[in-house]
């Protein structure tokens, strides 16, 4: 494998996410998963902490499984270290375990945009997701479709104007513009307070000193980008401008 197209994950979260990799890919085929969320943001800009471990695979992938394989997938992953043993499933919608403490789950979720270099979890096979196939979904899928803001995707997007801005450029690109209206409507119009709380504060990082309007501001700003056109190839990882935040 080329060292060149590792990143690392730190751990315990890097750790967790290789120990279901090697579970996962007994059942299926590896090039079918890939390794997202905030998560292999928060490695790539330390900005903020991160409390889970999201794990990917192409729908049809998941549906092939099938009851029976489902059933044997989840007994494989409670022989998984540290894995406990409740509260741990495997259904139609998703997989879900707790392992070393840490939420693991694998979402059937489509790939939307290209990685024109994807990158792999550092000794191992398991593709990680770029940062513009990581704000598409937190977008169009949890924001737009979900109609779930929460902190952490807030703050993901808005630490993408400095961090990453191709990427986010990308992913606004590859949206909708009516969706990203809807989306920027239900920030406008909710309450600030709901973006920032004691039991969300402790994943931003605490040199930035948001407030509840400061973040919901830099969200909206975050979300009027003008869009990269449709049909540009998308950026390659590691092309954004990383840097402290303000």
């Amino acid at each position: 494998m080329d060292s060149r197209a590792q990143e690392e994950v730190p751990d315990p979260q890097g750790r967790v996410a290789a120990r279901l990799f090697g579970v996962l890919s007994e059942f299926i085929a590896p090039e079918f998963l890939s390794f997202g969320g905030g998560t292999v943001l928060a490695a790539r800009w330390c900005h903020r902490r991160s409390l889970d471990v999201d794990l990917f695979c192409e729908p049809h992938a998941y549906d092939g499984l099938g009851p029976a394989g489902r059933e044997h997938l989840e007994a494989a992953i409670k022989t998984i270290p540290g894995c406990a043993a409740e509260p741990t499933w495997c259904d139609s919608i998703a997989t879900y375990a707790e392992i070393d403490g840490l939420e693991a789950t694998l979402l059937p979720r489509t790939t939307v945009i290209e990685s024109v270099r994807p990158t792999r979890l550092a000794g191992t096979r398991l593709v990680l997701q770029s940062s513009a196939q990581i704000l598409y979904a937190k977008i169009a899928r949890r924001m737009y479709a979900g109609g779930e803001i929460v902190a952490r995707d807030a703050y993901d997007l808005a630490c993408a104007r400095r961090f990453d801005l191709p990427a986010l450029q990308h992913a606004l690109g590859s949206i909708d513009p009516r969706e990203i209206h809807v989306v920027r409507e239900i920030v406008r119009t909710m309450p600030a307070g709901r973006l920032i709380d004691d039991k969300v504060k402790p994943v931003i990082e605490p040199r930035v000193q948001w407030t509840g309007e400061a973040l919901k501001e830099a969200v909206l700003e975050a979300l009027s980008v003008p869009p990269a056109s449709r049909g540009m190839s998308p950026p390659e990882e590691g092309s954004g401008n990383s840097g402290p935040m303000p």
